[in-house]
């Protein structure tokens, strides 16, 4: 199935067709691979308004990058002993976990949950978590420069998520867009499925 390119996107959304959807959503999934803007993506959203907030993955780790938050280890395993995981991988040693505890809280407060993932296994906790997440697949070429991650990891995950594209609702180029405009798209796909009119 090949990406939608932008023309195709608008046109969907301001139709009220994409992927056949007329609920409102649960949350916002971008998926990519490492470098496919992501994180950038994810930052322009909760700049176009309040009601996006992202969900960082909680690691012992040193937080460096905005799709991660620093936590105690001892804090992680009070999660995991209130089964609070919703999806846990290790990455360079060590654990990285989304839970329902944080996601609960974000949907209370009447605000849309942002989350970046590059695996198909995550994507399938947060599918199994709920149906009505709005899935956005980003791709690109590969730009050594946004990324640290080592090729050959990038290209596997890069295979996995071509693997399933026909469960993303949008695909976006983001080499050819800018991360605001990517955003924008995304902003109006949830308007349009929440029940609001998409803005101009």
């Amino acid at each position: 199935m090949p990406p939608h390119d932008r023309t195709e996107l608008l046109t969907a959304i301001e139709d009220g067709d994409v992927d056949g959807r007329q609920e409102g959503w649960s949350g916002v999934v971008l998926a990519g691979t490492p470098g496919a803007g992501k994180r950038t993506t994810a930052f322009a959203l909760t700049t176009l308004g309040r009601r996006y907030e992202r969900l960082p993955a909680l690691t012992t780790a040193r937080a460096s990058t905005l799709d991660i938050e620093t936590a105690t280890a001892g804090h992680l395993d009070e999660l995991r002993s209130w089964a609070q995981v919703l999806h846990e991988v290790s990455r360079n040693g060590a654990a990285h976990i989304y839970d329902t505890e944080r996601l609960r809280s974000v949907r209370d407060s009447g605000r849309f949950p942002v989350v970046t993932l590059d695996t198909v296994a995550a994507l399938d906790a947060f599918a199994s978590e709920s149906p009505d997440w709005l899935t956005v697949l980003l791709h690109g070429p590969f730009d050594p420069a946004r990324t640290d991650t080592p090729r050959r990891g990038r290209n596997r995950s890069d295979r996995e998520l071509r693997r399933i594209w026909d469960r993303f609702v949008l695909t976006v180029r983001t080499d050819l867009l800018p991360a605001l405009e990517v955003a924008r798209l995304v902003d109006r796909a949830v308007q349009q499925h929440d029940g609001h009119p998409a803005g101009p």
